[in-house]
């Protein structure tokens, strides 16, 4: 039996001892690195059909907006564009991928609509496209056989093309008498699903009368309702037998071939970055297994199911190739996003009254689609508001010192298009006063949201501002679970221009790429901002030095590039105004709830006890050797105490198990205690008691 999965025995006098076949499972930290980035793109995924059980009654809803994994800069550009949108997203994660970012979580933001789509309906926004024979009548429109949209809303769905690809396999062909007019038998290998399309084919009665006439032969198209194999009565073996939908008359002669179908869908709205998707043997049927409306729902990433027409299916299989037509254009609808729109509801960012129930489909919007991503710890809302006023682009110019010369003329290249400006509905000045109270109340909310969350917002200090505008700013906000970053930063970006980003993108590709080279003790900072040219505000040192104890984290220019300086949280506490030291206990509470569910059912005994203090003490002396807590000896950096039945905190007749794990982080040097509760329900309850009072359930 392994020691590493079991709790060990009490050794005593020499003889058998059974263990207590308690799992221990091996407990490590959570991983920190991961972040979050919402805000405004070309295309993307959003109003996605989905389930949740907790919400709409299981049934299928749409989604405003859904968090999607990404792992590099090139797969961001596959799914959510380049820099052709308005936005400051792309620029941010460009940016973290840049400082080192492994995985990020992306949420493209669209507008709140008044009438929120269902999933039978497309929603606005988005390009539909019709696919049908073509009528043979000139200027005529092709038929609607088949209707699909675009994915999601946008302009770029106005340069996708649909092929739909047909074969014929051959099943059987009729050469004998039959038994049944109207059931079909098959060799038991034949593969046909239900579902399936089957073209028969019969010669015509005069041409099997007269081989010589050239009459049409005639063909019926079917469906397969049904499949049954059965037994032969006066040999072994079997045959398949088929019933189709409508029945037809069999005859001899007849051959039987079933319909295969490809769809091929082409995005050539970007000529270097062409989109190709193959969607394989789909059916036309609700009982194939790759019915086309769920092999589009789940394999496709640019076009989403409308309808289908089946009558209409025998003459595009006759043509053995149909394509695709611009039925109804799609539009972007950026200039309709406010602020708001980053969070669940419009209004939900002013007053709680206003927030959303889980249970109900908007909560989960823009923000609220990172809680249901266990991974995130950071979050970065590039595009909460606009100040591209403040930050218009610099254009690149280059001084030609060499003497001149006489060459062919070559014609320049021709000059990309300018991004679309900021969206309206977004635009707010720092420095105008009614502005910037909007902008404070609007991070306010932020915060607020990751307070209940359990994650940590980077806030942007608004540009523009001058010290004694950045002080007010500050003063505003007290939280453990938001850091701010000052000055913003620039960036080198498309078309030779150099473009704004906020800082905090930078600093999350730094927190990541920090955590996996050095792990969660080391507190992020003192690294240079990799493809950061300059910074919009340069930093005197005085006021480095007021904002530094402010808990305002700073990049400056350096010898080596744009280092960042500092990494501290926004809290007025002592005890949490390191942003390593929030990360360590999230990264502990987390592993606590991922980890311990092993225990909720257990019997409440010593072994149960003994095997939770030695799960939790792996994981704490794995963190005190990398040199997370400040004592120099397990004693000092951390404690683990489970109460006794005795102990009234036990609350056994509760069905509770309530632990204490107590650790001092390298920075403070007081005690924080993390209180796990273990209720026979099934849940696990978490919560944080400092020293200095400070306490925070999760």
């Amino acid at each position: 039996m392994n020691e590493a999965t079991t709790a060990s025995p009490r050794l005593g006098a020499p003889g058998v001892y059974f263990t207590s076949g308690l799992p221990v499972e091996a407990l490590a930290p959570e991983a920190m690195d991961v972040a979050a980035f919402v805000g405004v793109a070309a295309r993307g995924p959003a109003w996605e059909v989905t389930t949740d059980p907790d919400v709409e009654e299981g049934e299928p809803f749409r989604a405003r907006s859904v968090a999607v994994p990404v792992t590099s800069w090139d797969e961001y550009v596959e799914l959510f564009g380049g820099f052709e949108g308005p936005g400051l997203l792309p620029y941010a994660a460009s940016a973290y991928f840049a400082q080192g970012g492994a995985l990020a979580y992306v949420v493209r933001v669209v507008a709140w609509q008044p009438c929120r789509p269902v999933p039978d309906l497309t929603p606005p926004g988005c390009a539909e496209l019709r696919i049908g024979p073509e009528q043979t009548q000139r200027g005529a429109q092709s038929s609607r056989w088949l209707r699909v949209a675009a994915r999601n809303e946008g302009t770029w769905g106005n340069h996708l093309s649909v092929r739909v690809q047909f074969t014929r396999r051959r099943l059987t062909d009729i050469s004998a008498s039959v038994d049944s007019a109207e059931e079909l038998k098959l060799p038991p290998g034949a593969l046909v699903t239900p579902g399936a399309t089957l073209v028969l084919t019969a010669p015509s009665p005069d041409r099997e009368a007269d081989p010589m006439n050239l009459a049409p032969a005639r063909t019926e198209y079917r469906t397969v309702d049904e499949i049954q194999r059965r037994p032969h009565l006066d040999r072994p073996g079997s045959d398949l037998s088929v019933v189709l939908e409508p029945p037809v008359d069999l005859t001899v002669s007849m051959t039987v071939d079933v319909v295969e179908a490809d769809v091929v869908v082409t995005d050539l709205g970007d000529p270097d970055r062409p989109r190709v998707e193959t969607l394989r043997a789909v059916g036309f049927d609700e009982r194939h297994p790759r019915f086309v409306e769920r092999v589009i729902g789940e394999e496709s990433r640019l076009i989403q199911f409308v309808s289908i027409e089946s009558t209409q299916l025998g003459d595009a299989v006759r043509r053995g190739r149909v394509s695709s037509e611009l039925e109804q254009p799609g539009v972007d609808l950026w200039d309709s996003l406010v602020p708001e729109d980053v969070f669940q509801v419009r209004g939900a960012s002013r007053t709680t009254e206003s927030r959303l129930q889980w249970n109900e489909p908007e909560a989960h919007a823009g923000v609220g689609a990172v809680t249901l991503i266990d991974d995130v710890a950071s979050v970065v809302v590039p595009d909460l508001y606009a100040p591209w006023a403040r930050l218009a682009p610099l254009a690149e110019t280059e001084t030609d010192t060499r003497p001149p010369t006489f060459a062919s003329c070559t014609p320049p290249d021709a000059p990309l298009p300018p991004p679309p400006a900021s969206p309206p509905g977004l635009r707010l000045d720092p420095t105008d006063p009614v502005d910037r109270a909007h902008i404070l109340t609007l991070q306010q909310a932020l915060v607020s949201w990751a307070e209940a969350a359990q994650r940590i917002v980077l806030l942007d200090v608004p540009p523009g501002l001058t010290m004694g505008q950045v002080l007010a700013w500050r003063a505003q906000l007290d939280s453990g679970f938001a850091a701010a970053y000052h000055p913003w930063l620039r960036t080198p970006a498309p078309p030779s221009t150099v473009r704004p980003v906020p800082p905090s993108a930078v600093a999350a590709g730094v927190i990541a790429r920090s955590e996996r080279a050095h792990g969660i003790a080391r507190g992020p900072a003192n690294e240079i901002g990799v493809s950061i040219v300059d910074v919009e505000t340069a930093v005197s040192p005085a006021d480095h030095t007021t904002l530094h104890r402010l808990g305002v984290n700073i990049f400056l220019v350096d010898v080596d590039g744009i280092r960042l300086t500092a990494a501290r949280t926004l809290s007025s506490d002592a005890q949490w105004r390191q942003l390593s030291v929030r990360r360590l206990l999230l990264s502990i509470e987390r592993a606590c709830r991922a980890r311990l569910a092993w225990a909720v059912f257990e019997p409440n005994d010593s072994r149960l006890r003994d095997a939770l203090r030695r799960q939790l003490d792996s994981m704490l002396h794995a963190l005190f050797e990398q040199g997370s807590f400040a004592g120099s000896t397990p004693d000092e950096s951390w404690f683990v105490h489970i109460a006794e039945p005795d102990d009234p905190r036990a609350q056994v007749d509760a069905a509770r198990v309530i632990v204490e794990i107590g650790v001092a982080p390298a920075e403070p040097l007081e005690f924080i205690i993390v209180q796990v509760a273990l209720q026979a329900e099934g849940d696990i309850k978490v919560a944080l008691r400092s020293g200095a009072g400070v306490g925070v359930s999760a």
